[in-house]
């Protein structure tokens, strides 16, 4: 019994001796242009709706603060954000059938163009909606930390929504000068 554990205990801390082969890459090249495109569109609709559940994440807590009236408007400001963000999304979490792609490549690299620019406006406006809960936190204003916390989270999968789609995070567009 002895040597029957000891041949096991041996075998198991020598391997079976059996050749493994390495697992296929994961970051293989696409076979075609069209798949190119369906991995973008695919991998972009995972990260937007992410993104959006952490927005609604974000607002929810936003909601639910308990502000003073020299605060509300802050507070209102950040929701509003939030929520813009949030719905900017809604039309690109649907990546389209792989066999479409080939059909209708341009109408859909338009699409993930448009993804892009939806998602760099949203990671704009919840970086801005981040900064007035910080804000709101440095007030006193219980929760508003954990209110910027996640809208920092949702600003993050709003980045690799924008990766994924193979866009790059723009800056803000500088607002119009009203004097102008």
């Amino acid at each position: 019994m002895r040597w029957l554990a000891l041949a096991l205990l041996i075998l198991l801390a020598c391997g079976c001796g059996g050749r493994h082969e390495d697992p296929p890459a994961a970051n293989q090249p696409p076979a075609s242009p069209e798949d190119a495109l369906y991995q973008q569109l695919r991998a972009g609709a995972f990260q937007l709706g992410a993104a959006q559940d952490s927005l609604a994440e974000a607002l929810r807590a936003v909601q639910d603060l308990n502000v003073g009236p020299a605060a509300r408007q802050a507070q209102q400001d950040a929701e509003a954000l939030l929520d813009s963000a949030g719905a900017s999304l809604g039309d690109f979490l649907e990546p389209p059938a792989r066999g479409k792609i080939a059909e209708e490549f341009a109408a859909h690299d338009e699409m993930r163009v448009k993804a892009i620019e939806a998602a760099n406006d949203a990671l704009h406006e919840t970086r801005e909606a981040a900064g007035i809960l910080r804000s709101l936190a440095d007030e006193g204003v219980d929760g508003a930390a954990q209110a910027a916390e996640l809208a920092d989270l949702a600003a993050n999968d709003l980045q690799s929504a924008i990766d994924a789609l193979g866009g790059q995070v723009e800056d803000p567009a500088p607002e119009a000068d009203a004097a102008g």
